[in-house]
């Protein structure tokens, strides 16, 4: 019991720091090295096997972390570098914005505000697949699809709140989070992607766009003194040919094919192996 209240004491200073714009990994960092000091105050047991221990408890905090850091770093680290280099150079050479503005189209067509801000929260969560930046995608949701809502009625704090929830869910591929979350699991990025996160995912997203259609359209009518000003249209600048569209999509590509090979006995399917059992991937679920 002890030991949760001091958890929970962590947790709470931790979330006051951060919001006090205290850097987030030297916050996290500190608390990690007390709830280890923490737990071997309270006899949940040494930081390293006894046969490797030193004696001294900073000493074996500081191997831990050296440990953790070596094996994520070759690991982890080297996935997670790849995929953000992948998705910075798509939007140095204007490979974003180009699939903006090729998504964004159909959009323009339609005239119903309400079905189109649900319809803007879907497309932002299939553009958030290939644009991890949040502040990015963000933005290039401002400058095209933005104006789009407010000159068809939607008022502008709506407009605004279904873009803000676009990176609500941190999902795909290309996420960090997720190549964590699999190598955890021990299964390869693609069996989790499409076993575990695209089906929970997927109810999310629609859910999330149903709300946004009938919360937002409800507090529109609310709100009396709505002022429905008209926003500028605008274009992006130096927006690249549209084939360049099909650049932040190729990793998902390349690994769909690879499924594909698979399935079709061309290349051998995927396995994940975690704490020595091995899981088979089944191409069959998703061809």
């Amino acid at each position: 019991m002890f030991g949760i209240i001091i958890s929970v004491i962590v947790l709470i200073t931790m979330g006051y720091l951060i919001l006090k714009n205290y850097k987030p990994q030297v916050v996290l960092a500190a608390a990690g090295i007390f709830l280890m000091m923490c737990g071997v105050w309270l006899g949940f047991g040494g930081v390293l096997d006894p046969t490797k221990s030193s004696g001294y408890l900073i000493v074996d905090i500081y191997n831990e972390i050296l440990r953790m850091l070596s094996n994520r770093i070759a690991g982890l680290g080297l996935s997670i570098m790849a995929v953000g280099g992948y998705a910075r150079y798509m939007e140095r050479i204007g490979a974003s914005r180009a699939m903006v503005s090729l998504l964004s189209r159909p959009l323009k067509l339609i005239r119903s505000p309400y079905i189109i801000l649900s319809a803007t929260y879907v497309i932002g969560q299939i553009m958030a697949q290939f644009i991890t930046s949040a502040s990015g995608l963000g933005m290039l949701l401002m400058v095209t699809l933005f104006p789009t809502l407010v000159s068809l009625g939607v008022s502008r704090l709506s407009a605004v709140a279904v873009i803000a929830t676009t990176m609500s869910i941190e999902w795909g591929i290309l996420e960090t989070n997720s190549i964590f979350a699999a190598q955890v699991a021990g299964m390869k990025i693609a069996t989790y992607f499409f076993h575990y996160q695209l089906p929970v995912a997927s109810c999310v997203i629609i859910s999330v766009a149903i709300s946004h259609f009938f919360v937002q359209r409800a507090f529109d009518k609310k709100d009396k003194n709505i002022n429905h000003e008209q926003a500028e249209q605008k274009a992006l600048d130096n927006v690249p040919p549209l084939y360049y569209a099909i650049l932040p999509v190729m990793p998902l590509i390349l690994m769909l094919g690879s499924l594909f090979l698979a399935h079709v006995g061309l290349m051998q399917s995927e396995t994940a192996s975690g704490g020595g059992d091995v899981t088979e991937f089944d191409c069959d679920d998703v061809c």
